[in-house]
């Protein structure tokens, strides 16, 4: 890829991802602060690396890396509503470029490489479920960027086998997986390329190449996060993790954020499935395709569609954290279902290339007006869980004795309250028991604390009286969804 090309991608990728995402009124619509990140983040560089005091609980067992990068932000433009999603907005947009990079670099010299490229950037751009992340105080943004890298790296170490990509594919994957845990969802596509250059190299060639990219990973891990390798806090993360993932009860149906996907960006979403179904089916006419695989699949493309099944399948099983794979999950899917549609539609005669570019075109127009709706029904991976509402219904309540399970976050709107917390992520017979022996001054829940005890807010409700009734439901201030619930005692 030249450089000519690149400062078009710049030029038509870049620059319209930032002004979108820096438009003040778009940007203030879809507020949103992760509290937990800011407070660790204020603890200091220091305290996360080594997880000195209690900012290994306050980021919830994630790693460290999204809160030195807040730091650093904050450090820089200020903590405000908005300057303190600056970040967010250009890793977002960062993530656009890297998207139609990696396209533009792993597609073949043709006449549709550049148009694909701008096309998959801008499909990215406007989705509006990225549109929101990125805009966000969370860890989407960051980690979406260096994991589409990462793949990118992986993808043209697939093409050319050379040990400087390999090493940047491992550097980008470690700081993955140092924003959020969730880069463990990478490792199967470094596995399928291993075992790609087991074949094509000898045994102790393989052995050395692949040491030393887990070496470069370690020393990263070393340099970020030696509280991870000092404090075991490496260990406990993934346990936590997979603690989360396999013992609790899902309480929203898997398919729950596919559908909403729909319903927000059909256009994106219809144009997503009809390439997995035409890769699935329309062969690549190219000699030596001696495969089924092969001749389905673009050999770059690989790492990108091993990713994807590899969030698809985590989706499938995870309760809370699998909406943030799926978000994280769709510039890869986007870099690689663009890919293999390109690789078809340059065999088309001059017309067929015609019809499939305006079909684009449609797609990109149609997407565009999706993410330039004011209110759409879904805003982001996670309806808001109603912490702002719980604070203006309390803040006249200085010193209250509050019962809820996120006592960190509910802690820093109502700082004066003094709050206690459950024992369990979802409202069990316990925590109802417990509540009405404590007889708390406010009992405070919000939607995804409700599971398999207690799936709706009337049926927590009812378990909690005659001691406490509802007092204030707290609606989602864009949606008028309700999103969490405030008892008080019948007196």
């Amino acid at each position: 890829m030249g450089r000519k090309t690149l400062l078009i991608l710049i030029l038509v990728t870049l620059v319209p991802s930032l002004l979108i995402r820096l438009h003040p009124t778009t940007s203030e619509s879809f507020q949103y602060d992760a509290v937990v990140s800011q407070i660790a983040a204020g603890a200091g560089a220091v305290a996360n690396a080594f997880d000195h005091g209690d900012t290994f609980v306050a980021r919830r067992f994630h790693p460290p890396l999204l809160s030195y990068i807040i730091e650093l932000n904050n450090r820089l433009c200020g903590d405000d509503a908005f300057r303190a999603r600056i970040f967010s907005i250009v890793f977002g947009s960062l993530a656009c470029l890297v998207v139609a990079i990696a396209i533009a670099l792993l597609l073949p010299a043709g006449g549709m490489r550049v148009a694909a490229a701008i096309m998959g950037g801008w499909l990215l751009c406007v989705l509006p479920v990225h549109l929101y992340v990125s805009r966000t105080s969370n860890w989407d943004a960051v980690y979406g960027c260096f994991a589409t890298a990462s793949l990118l790296c992986l993808a043209l170490y697939v093409s050319q086998a050379t040990r400087i990509r390999l090493q940047a594919a491992a550097m980008f994957g470690a700081l993955a997986f140092l924003t959020c845990e969730l880069g463990l969802s990478l490792l199967p596509a470094f596995a399928c390329v291993c075992l790609l250059d087991m074949r094509r190299m000898d045994r102790v060639r393989t052995i050395r190449r692949w040491s030393g990219v887990l070496l470069l990973v370690a020393v990263v891990f070393a340099l970020l996060w030696p509280g991870g390798f000092l404090e075991l806090d490496l260990g406990r993360t993934l346990v936590y993790r997979w603690w989360d993932s396999t013992t609790h009860v899902r309480n929203l149906p898997w398919y729950a954020f596919y559908t909403e996907l729909l319903e927000q960006s059909p256009a994106f979403t219809l144009f997503v499935v009809a390439g997995i179904v035409i890769t699935l089916v329309v062969p690549i006419r190219q000699p030596g395709a001696r495969t089924l695989l092969a001749s389905r699949l673009s050999a770059p493309a690989l790492p990108f569609w091993i990713y994807a099944a590899t969030v698809f399948l985590l989706s499938l099983r995870q309760r809370l954290v699998y909406v943030h794979h799926i978000v994280d999950m769709f510039p890869p899917l986007v870099v690689a279902v663009c890919m293999e549609l390109t690789v078809r539609a340059q065999s088309l005669t001059r017309t067929g290339r015609r019809w499939a570019l305006g079909i684009a075109a449609g797609v990109v127009a149609l997407s565009t007006l999706a993410a330039l709706n004011p209110d759409p029904g879904v805003v982001g991976p996670q309806e808001h869980p109603g912490f702002l509402g719980v604070r203006d219904a309390l803040r006249d309540y200085p010193g209250a004795k509050i019962y809820c399970y996120d006592t960190v976050v509910l802690g820093y709107y109502l700082p004066g309250a003094s709050i206690e917390g459950g024992t369990s992520r979802l409202w069990t017979a316990d925590d109802v028991a417990h509540a009405k022996q404590m007889k708390y001054d406010f009992v405070v829940f919000d939607r995804t604390k409700l599971g398999a005890a207690y799936s709706s807010a009337d049926s927590l409700v009812s378990a909690l009286a005659p001691e406490y009734h509802l007092r204030w439901t707290i609606t989602h201030r864009r949606t008028g969804a309700p999103v969490a619930w405030i008892l008080s005692p019948q007196s």
